[in-house]
């Protein structure tokens, strides 16, 4: 009588290229959504950058508040009138502004700030 199965070397060679194919599909998961995140930032830092001009054209100065602080300082000035809502990064960086008396600007404590 024959018996039927798997012997255990197919179950090996099986359970190691499931493996591979897992790894495979998980590592390039997690490439692109680095990449969508760093993506996501910059048009975060692009909108934040748009709005700051138009409350300047709007309001004839940049908001008062120091350089180099948090954006949640700039909550008072920008929401609701400019911004729903303050982003944030989406790899958990922290955005802060950039008011040197020459330009003024959002950077990112991950990805920087855009290019000029």
């Amino acid at each position: 009588m024959e018996e039927k199965g798997f012997t255990l070397i197919e179950l090996v060679v099986v359970s190691g290229i499931i493996i591979v194919l897992v790894a495979i599909v998980v590592g390039g998961y997690v490439r692109i959504l680095d990449t969508v995140q760093e993506k996501a930032c910059w048009g975060n830092l692009r909108v934040m950058d748009g709005e700051l001009i138009i409350y300047n054209f709007d309001k004839g100065v940049f908001p008062p508040v120091e350089n180099g602080k948090n954006i949640s300082e700039l909550e008072p000035y920008l929401v609701p009138d400019f911004l729903k809502r303050m982003p944030e990064c989406p790899q958990n960086g922290e955005y802060t502004y950039v008011n040197d008396g020459i330009d003024t600007h959002i950077k990112c404590s991950i990805h920087g700030e855009l290019p000029k």
